[in-house]
């Protein structure tokens, strides 16, 4: 038998068995995450099943802790939801783009660092801290089964009420802020409102005061128009009339 056939089956048995596990990593990493947000009252826990939102996930159930842990704001603490999205995406996409592949490591060791970062965090709402190098150990060699090992624990008592709170807090926040912005935007349609009514009113008044004008106008026409003046101004000089006109019977004598 030819030697390169047994080289193809042995490539193509391989293709096989690597696709069948990589579905598998991804089924039970997913299915961990989503156990885990579920268990944190995580409301969009369907997130991990989708590339680069489930990192957003990861950031955002590790959020709270670290903002409580945090004695001041900075950048990856503020911003670790958007990192981690940003960097799965990434790592994702990095090793098929011709001449950023070789620079695809540095993206893994940053989303790599990220990752444990948060997940050293999450794992403390369902370990006691003596447990938790452990996990980490194991979330870094094999994510899926330590994923799946703490989403099937119980939350610890008493540590879940500071996540519920932090998203209650978040809540108000956004119901605040969208009360605030509907209240403005009542205010400026009242506005706008009053400005149109009055804008209207004033040209209303301008409409009729210009109609009353106009009438007025027409009606002084209508007089100035039906005036007829008197053909003799002076009805009772009679004298004067008769002394023209003997006057111009001697300029322009009669004809016999």
């Amino acid at each position: 038998m030819n030697p390169f056939h047994w080289y193809f089956t042995f490539l193509g048995i391989f293709a096989i068995i690597g696709w069948i596990f990589s579905i598998v990593w991804y089924i039970f990493n997913s299915l961990g995450l989503m156990m885990i947000g579920q268990k944190l009252n995580y409301t969009n826990y369907w997130l991990a099943w989708i590339p680069g939102a489930r990192g957003y996930m990861l950031g955002e159930l590790a959020q709270p802790n670290l903002a409580r842990n945090s004695t001041q704001s900075n950048f990856i603490n503020d911003n670790l939801p958007v990192l981690l999205a940003v960097l799965e995406v990434a790592n994702l996409g990095f090793g098929y783009i011709p001449f950023i592949e070789n620079f695809s490591w540095i993206v893994w060791v940053c989303f790599t660092i990220l990752r444990v970062i948060a997940a050293s965090v999450i794992f403390r709402y369902f370990v006691p801290e003596s447990s938790v190098i452990g996990f980490i150990i194991l979330y870094v060699v094999i994510p899926p089964v330590a994923l799946m090992v703490i989403g099937n624990r119980q939350v610890i008592s008493g540590k879940n009420n500071y996540y519920n709170g932090y998203q209650n807090q978040n809540n108000q926040n956004y119901n605040n802020q969208y009360q605030n912005q509907q209240n403005y935007q009542n205010q400026q349609n009242y506005q706008n409102q009053q400005n149109y009514q009055n804008q209207q009113n004033y040209q209303n008044q301008q409409n009729y005061q210009n109609q009353q004008n106009y009438q007025n106008q027409n009606y002084q026409n209508q007089q100035n128009y039906n005036y007829v003046p008197n053909p003799n101004p002076y009805p009772n000089n009679n004298s004067g009339q008769q002394t023209n006109t003997k006057q111009d019977d001697n300029i322009y004598p009669k004809q016999r």
